[in-house]
């Protein structure tokens, strides 16, 4: 009778451990990214690669490490994507291509200042710097490439936040872009504004709404200028950085996620530990407004996380237990 107890308790703590909404993955040890397809979810930590069911979470495979092998990664992992059957993996230099299972099958390299591909059909979509001589600016752009990796078309640009001499500017926009499919949505204003292009670069819509933005206050600016003195990516390079320019107020958009059909615009706003989300449908129609439990890594990026099925997934350290665990959350 005591062994029946026990099973139907560990059968509900393992039923709670996952439709609870939290799983631990102790495996891991710095992730920065995540992406879920039908049966999978996809995990980059450091320059590893880790394969879950999305059934059950358990651990399928693992594979990745330093170097410049195919097989191999340098540095860093920037994006995770599904292109067909193939898993593509961005990485320094290099698009990686694996089957969904994690077997190697090929690997292109793109021009070295470009970062974040995400698939676009059979073509891709890419992050890259520009620098415009005439006006002695420095741009983030999105654009398009084909399958080979050649650059077809800018769709977007946004002034970088760090100008050579000019010190550096918090706040003045976010660029971001989300990939369903053929078309990619695209905010970077300051204001609720995202724009929808298909596989060509062709806009085919705009989606605008009467936001009001969050300021930017005092507490604001003291936290940003401490991470930025702090962070290990940024303190050595502080007093270059500097003067610091702050916008009076936070852009309307400050990531995108496109899914399942729909569109999820993530604010700057916040309230109670939960970030605000706009849903739309990819015509651009309203459908929800909603607060989700978005964690951040620190005052501008988020803790890894995606959506897909109708769920968010993110990834989040349990500092007491030095572990990281995945949150199940329904939108």
């Amino acid at each position: 009778m005591k062994k029946i107890i026990l099973m139907i308790f560990l059968m509900l703590a393992a039923f709670f451990l996952i439709d609870g909404k939290v799983v631990r993955m102790p495996e891991l040890l710095d992730p920065n990214t995540l992406m879920a397809d039908s049966d999978r979810l996809y995990i980059a930590d450091g320059t590893t690669i880790y394969i879950y069911s999305l059934s059950d979470f358990s651990l399928q495979k693992k594979f990745g490490r330093e170097g410049e092998g195919p097989q191999e990664f340098k540095e860093k992992i920037y994006t995770l994507g599904i292109q067909g059957e193939h898993l593509t993996v961005n990485s320094v230099s290099k698009l990686s291509f694996f089957t969904k299972g994690g077997t190697f099958v090929d690997v292109k390299r793109p021009l070295p200042q470009t970062i974040r591909f995400k698939p676009l059909k059979e073509k891709f979509t890419g992050v890259g710097l520009v620098v415009d001589v005439d006006q002695k600016t420095l741009f983030r752009t999105i654009d398009i490439y084909d399958a080979e990796l050649k650059k077809e078309k800018e769709i977007a640009r946004l002034e970088h936040e760090v100008q050579p001499g000019k010190g550096v500017k918090i706040f003045h926009g976010t660029l971001s872009a989300a990939v369903s499919g053929n078309t990619i949505f695209s905010s970077g204003a300051k204001h609720f504004v995202i724009h929808v292009y298909n596989e060509k670069g062709e806009k085919t819509l705009i989606i605008h709404r009467k936001y009001q933005r969050r300021k930017v206050t005092a507490r604001d600016k003291n936290r940003l200028i401490e991470h930025l003195q702090t962070s290990p990516e940024t303190r050595e390079y502080y007093e270059i950085l500097k003067p610091v320019q702050f916008a009076a107020y936070y852009p309307a958009i400050r990531e995108l996620f496109a899914a399942d059909g729909k569109l999820y615009a993530l604010t700057w706003k916040s309230t109670a530990g939960e970030t605000e989300c706009y849903i739309f449908d990819f015509t651009g129609k309203l459908l929800d407004t909603v607060f989700l439990p978005v964690r951040s890594r620190d005052v501008v990026d988020f803790l890894p996380l995606t959506i897909h099925g109708g769920k968010l997934y993110q990834l989040v350290e349990d500092e007491s237990r030095e572990e990281w665990e995945l949150h199940v959350t329904d939108i």
